[in-house]
């Protein structure tokens, strides 16, 4: 897959909320009662995962936030060391952004 270097810097930024907010858990490890949280948080403006503090868009967090976690796992996926994508059905539901 080749990807434009913005987008794999887009996706480095995402991935690494990720890790701190699961606090480096292995991906073998996090659950999909682990995503759900980290979907939710950047509309909460929490700063593991949105680190200016300022809430996101619902929207966002699915296209930018997810997209870059689903492409972690499907590695993973591929290998079989994983059996599903944690992150489908775990996208932030549509509340306002405030």
């Amino acid at each position: 897959m080749n990807l434009a270097s913005r987008t794999v810097g887009g996706w480095r930024t995402y991935i690494l909320r990720a890790h701190n907010f699961f606090k480096g858990k292995p991906a073998s490890v996090v659950t999909r009662q682990d995503i759900r949280p980290f979907a939710e948080a950047p509309q909460q403006g929490d700063k593991r995962a949105s680190p200016k503090g300022r809430a996101l868009a619902a929207k966002s967090i699915n296209d930018n936030c997810l997209t870059a976690l689903s492409n972690v796992y499907s590695l993973p996926m591929k290998e079989g060391i994983l059996s599903s994508d944690l992150t489908k059905g775990a996208g932030s539901r549509n509340t306002p952004k405030y």
